[in-house]
């Protein structure tokens, strides 16, 4: 594959600049806002939000998207599969860098001006900013990709299978969750579970998402090489 058919392909995703920089920054402003308005109006209370998962929730539904909206227009100008998948790669590689790099900017200046001078949590959270530098930017670099393939392999599994067999699919992912979380509370496993998850950093668990992220990125291959425009 070429750096023409390459860059071809990431300027197709690029293009669409509501999807990837006007709703996931939006959504995040907003949210920062009301938080910051709130612990204000609460008089320096000591405010700790999840308003930050907002952006990880957007580049799923973008991975989602993306094969929705992408894979039958990249088709229709015969652009081959695997350069496709190829340029979506590397683009979703680049959004993650350039969102992890954001979010840890952020992250050092809620610190930097003393949680915004309001002691609002937003960017800078307990456990999730431990570390190093380098080592919060991988949580935030790995949590990224791995939410972007995430929704990747589910709009590629839409591609193949149709929507009706994308809701046999959750229906199926719903019912295993359902009866893994009774097991665990009839046999009294949370405990441990959550014992196991304190146990580890963040970064480890970060890394430990490396792999579940490439057999994505792999499924999601398999898939759009049989899947129909």
């Amino acid at each position: 594959m070429n750096l023409q058919r390459l860059s071809g392909i990431m300027s197709i995703h690029y293009r669409n600049k509501v999807l990837w920089l006007y709703v996931p920054g939006g959504i995040l402003l907003g949210n920062f806002l009301v938080n910051y308005l709130v612990s204000r109006l609460t008089g320096g209370v000591e405010i700790y939000t999840g308003g930050l998962a907002s952006i990880f929730v957007c580049l799923f539904i973008g991975g989602i998207l993306t094969a929705a909206q992408t894979f039958p227009f990249a088709l229709g100008f015969s652009v081959r599969r695997t350069d496709y998948y190829m340029g979506t790669l590397v683009m979703f590689a680049g959004v993650s860098v350039l969102s992890a790099l954001l979010v840890l900017l952020l992250s050092c200046m809620e610190v930097w001006t003393g949680n915004w001078g309001s002691n609002l949590h937003f960017f800078h959270l307990p456990y999730l900013s431990d570390g190093s530098i380098l080592a919060q930017f991988i949580i935030f670099f790995s949590l990224l990709l791995y939410n972007l393939f995430t929704g990747f392999v589910i709009g590629s599994f839409q591609r193949k299978f149709g929507g009706k067999g994308t809701f046999i699919l959750m229906a199926a992912l719903f019912l295993v969750i359902t009866i893994l979380a009774f097991l665990s509370t009839a046999n009294g496993w949370w405990g441990a579970i959550f014992s196991w998850i304190a146990g580890h950093t963040a970064v480890q668990l970060a890394v430990w998402l490396f792999p579940v992220t490439l057999i994505f990125a792999a499924a999601s291959y398999v898939l759009l090489r049989r899947a129909s425009a």
